[in-house]
């Protein structure tokens, strides 16, 4: 089908570290010269923070502050989608059905090896629960034979800015997903809040510290960390020490 005139131009917003990717697949859309009932049809995508669109989502949006408004989104975890779509004035452009996932990479625990297998892995699944469960009333490494780890440490990525955060975050707050809590479910909560010694905006800058620690840093730095899969073995394959 044959187009003319100026194509129709499309803003698309993918997550930071999606970006290259669907840069990639947009410029070979592109270059096979999309065609829309007759008109010509351009994408062009831009990085933006998936938590930074779902703040500035609705009529509101300020392009002078941060570009031309998306007609296309992709956030790098869908409840970003329902976090935007719980203020009104963003529901209202949002779409009412569900959106289709183009990509899923699990997001995981990213454990100090010794550590998990103090407290039983690979034999004994871990997850948060366990994690902070095994740590609850005061215990510390020493009750899993290893004094010298000192407390149960944990690092958290922001949950207002990280996908792996908030995912974290959501799975510590509410584990069976059942979309309340009870007095167990809030004191897993609590007792995370009181183990997380380091935060930061993503899991990456938490992956930094461990690329960057000597032998003798590790015992202080955090026994785990959430963190997507796909980080977690581009990471491993940096061999680091």
């Amino acid at each position: 089908e044959i187009c003319t005139g100026e194509p129709v131009q499309i803003s698309v917003v993918a997550s930071p570290d999606h970006y290259p990717i669907v840069n990639e697949l947009t410029d070979q859309w592109n270059d096979a010269g999309p065609v829309a009932d007759g008109r010509c049809v351009s994408a062009t995508v831009r990085a933006m923070p998936a938590s930074a669109v779902a703040a500035s989502s609705g009529p509101g949006w300020d392009e002078a502050r941060d570009g031309p408004r998306p007609d296309v989104w992709a956030p790098d975890f869908s409840a970003w989608l329902s976090l935007a779509a719980g203020r009104p004035d963003a529901a209202g452009v949002l779409p009412q059905e569900k959106s289709p996932s183009l990509a899923t990479s699990p997001t995981v625990i990213g454990m100090q090896r010794p550590m998990a297998e103090a407290l039983g892995w690979p034999k004994r699944a871990l997850g948060w629960t366990d994690l902070v469960g095994a740590f609850q009333g005061g215990k510390t490494w020493a009750n899993y034979g290893h004094r010298e780890w000192g407390a149960m440490r944990l690092g958290m990525a922001d949950p207002t800015r990280s996908g792996a955060g908030l995912a974290a975050a959501m799975t510590l707050m509410d584990p069976d997903n059942n979309q309340t809590q009870s007095n167990e479910e809030l004191y897993i909560a609590l007792s995370a809040s009181q183990l997380t010694t380091t935060s930061a905006a993503d899991p990456a800058a938490l992956l930094r510290q461990y690329g960057d620690a000597g032998a003798e840093d590790v015992p202080a730095l955090p026994a785990a960390i959430p963190v997507l899969e796909r980080e977690l073995a581009e990471y491993a394959a940096g061999s680091p020490r």
